[in-house]
């Protein structure tokens, strides 16, 4: 797991720890892991940008500010 870690972006290793993943798909892979500074766990999702084109790249983005405006028992929060 500490090669994977080596690519992480900078901000999820200083911010969150104990990456585990949980699932891969066509666009990313997603992991649990937990979130220090308040600490909680989270599920942090990394997409294959080398891979993923600007449309689906700009969707993704889209369809995260519209879930972060979301609050609701079963939807998942969008923190960052």
């Amino acid at each position: 797991m500490d090669q994977v870690l080596e690519s992480f972006p900078k901000e999820l290793t200083e911010g969150y720890d104990n990456f585990h993943q949980l699932g891969s798909g066509a666009n990313g892979v997603v992991y649990r892991a937990f979130q220090k500074g308040l600490q909680r766990p989270v599920a942090v999702k990394l997409l294959h940008l080398d891979t993923l084109d600007p449309q689906a790249l700009q969707r993704f983005e889209d369809e995260a500010r519209v879930c972060a405006r979301l609050n609701h028992k079963n939807i998942v929060g969008v923190i960052d």
